[in-house]
């Protein structure tokens, strides 16, 4: 009997926890009897990889150094029970060099990239392809003025693209492929190898954005997760347990704390930080209200819309284009209310952080706005500050974001929350709170003549622990390595894979945590019916136990 071919991409396994998830993935299909896995791997051909992005590569790599990445990688790749296709040839063809070059006469003409977006090769768009992963790992846009270095790396992006569609194409041409698994498909990788194979069922292994969890927990998704309010969970059936809820405001608190890996400020008090903490609550203390607009880094959310296009969900206010339009109207209207204390907290991701060493030339432009001739009654959080956002939403009356997630911890914490442009958020805020009906609404709501943005708290619970919980499942994939237990539990397990015994590992892991799931090849379904049980609970005890907790975690930081 002829066995279904089922691909899982391996291109990213010089990233520790995907490794380990693509082993227990490979694991779980191959257990089923009418599978035959086949992994897709690379032997060094790739200049743009995952791998390099996550190490935070911006440019070219000396040999050497790509080498010792490769490496690593390819060892990972590693797994002699499985059938291999490997990306190993890294010569282009003819008509592929003479591409490259009009491409690049085409981008130094203007040094953007803007006019060559739509490019295409053999009807597959390259260039909005390779600008995901470009635009992720740089921190630009299509109209971006670029040097040598930043148009280079893109040129290695598109090559990458031809090079993966060469060593691949016969492959998927000869052999009828049941399904392809890969991790994150709004990468540049993923989306080619999607393209390649429109016939065939598709499935992204997203893992859990925020966790606390030992393990990371994932969830399979047909093609890639959307940027959509509704991506994550567009069923607001009071189904949720009480746990899921419990569990996601425990993710919350990790996050605050600065223990969850996402997490970009902590509540480490230094010298320096105990006298911006004095600075901002003098200010605070100027004001019956303060009003916070937490900026959002738009890099973050520029190469989904450029690569893969924006379902709009929410038809967001028309006055508001932009973030600079709107800080530049906030500015402007500050003057008239003095009694509102208005809070501008940049987005750290938008400075030098613990994933990026430079900063984001969003950042120049948001700066050129706020060193203008400000008012007395705004105050700015510099993306680079240490300060907690956490305790700036503690100090604050409102809330306002543009499409950020901290919008949604802010809810749970208490505060009224109102969005900019819901058709770019990852949570249905109208859903889950309520929102202005209207461009007046919501700019009354900010100068603190109306109230909006009050919490609807059944839903809120109910979204949280479906979206952000319960649909995912655990597998054996460490969420870090940073403590001494993970680091025994993570060698033992190496030491397991040199002794041929990791499926034995993984049979008892599925007994103790994931009895009932099911991976489907045909729906990406991942948990079965009987782990989906309803209950109903009082999520208000849950939710006023988790704020007083905050309030008491807040007051003494802020009192340091």
């Amino acid at each position: 009997m002829n066995k279904d071919i089922v691909l899982l991409s391996r291109l990213d396994s010089g990233i520790r926890m995907y490794s380990e998830i693509n082993n227990y993935l490979s694991f779980q299909l191959s257990s089923q009897k009418n599978i035959d896995v086949w992994q897709i791997s690379c032997n060094g051909a790739l200049n743009t990889c995952t791998v390099f992005n996550a190490h935070g590569v911006t440019d070219s790599l000396p040999l050497p150094q790509k080498k010792l990445i490769c490496k690593q990688c390819i060892k990972a790749q590693n797994n002699k029970h499985f059938h291999n296709i490997s990306i190993s040839n890294a010569s282009l063809h003819e008509n592929q060099k003479l591409f490259i070059e009009n491409l690049r006469r085409e981008i130094l003409n203007t040094n953007k990239l803007s006019s060559i977006l739509d490019y295409k090769f053999l009807g597959i768009p390259v260039c909005r392809i390779a600008f995901f992963d470009w635009s992720i790992v740089l921190k630009l846009n299509a109209s971006n003025i670029l040097d040598s270095s930043k148009i280079n790396r893109f040129i290695l992006g598109v090559e990458d693209q031809f090079i993966i569609h060469n060593n691949l194409v016969d492959f998927f041409c000869k052999r009828e492929i049941k399904a392809l698994f890969y991790i994150n498909g709004n990468y540049s990788q993923n989306t080619l190898l999607r393209m390649m194979l429109r016939n065939s069922k598709c499935l992204s292994i997203e893992p859990q954005p925020f966790s606390h969890s030992f393990f990371t927990k994932i969830i399979l998704v047909p093609d890639r997760l959307e940027i959509n309010p509704c991506a994550l969970n567009n069923n607001m059936d009071k189904t949720t347990s009480p746990a899921s809820f419990q569990n996601y405001l425990e993710t919350l608190n990790n996050r605050i704390m600065g223990k969850e890996y996402n997490a970009y400020t902590n509540l480490t008090v230094t010298h320096t930080t105990k006298q911006k903490i004095a600075n901002f609550n003098r200010f605070c203390k100027k004001f019956k209200a303060i009003h916070t607009y937490f900026a959002h880094s738009s890099d973050e959310f520029n190469p989904h819309e450029v690569t893969h296009g924006i379902n709009s969900y929410h038809a967001d206010y028309a006055e508001f284009n932009s973030q600079e339009n709107f800080l530049e109207w906030l500015i402007s209207e500050a003057w008239n209310y003095p009694e509102i204390g208005f809070i501008i907290r940049l987005h750290p991701r938008m400075s030098i952080n613990k994933r990026d060493k430079f900063n984001s030339v969003e950042l120049t432009r948001l700066m050129e706005i706020l060193i203008k001739e400000c008012p007395s009654n705004i105050f700015v959080i510099d993306a680079s500050s240490n300060i907690s956002s956490y305790y700036v939403i503690y100090k604050s009356n409102l809330i306002i974001v543009g499409w950020s997630t901290i919008g949604m911890e802010a809810l749970a914490l208490g505060k009224n929350v109102v969005a900019l442009f819901e058709s770019k958020m990852m949570y249905p805020i109208s859903r889950i709170s309520n929102q202005p009906k209207s461009q007046v609404e919501l700019e009354k709501t900010i100068k603190g003549l109306e109230t909006y943005g009050q919490l609807i708290l059944e839903d809120y619970a109910n979204w949280v622990g479906k979206a952000h919980e319960q649909q995912f499942f655990e597998t054996p994939a460490l969420r870090s390595v940073d403590k001494f237990g993970s680091k025994i539990i993570y060698y033992s397990i190496m030491l397991l894979f040199k002794l041929n015994l990791i499926n034995i590992y993984y049979r008892l892991f599925n007994v103790v945590f994931n009895k009932g799931i099911i991976i489907n090849t045909n729906t990406g379904t991942s948990r079965s019916e009987v782990n989906n049980i309803f209950q109903k609970s009082n999520f208000q005890k849950i939710y006023n136990k988790n704020l007083d907790k905050f309030k008491k975690i807040m007051y003494k930081y802020g009192s340091n």
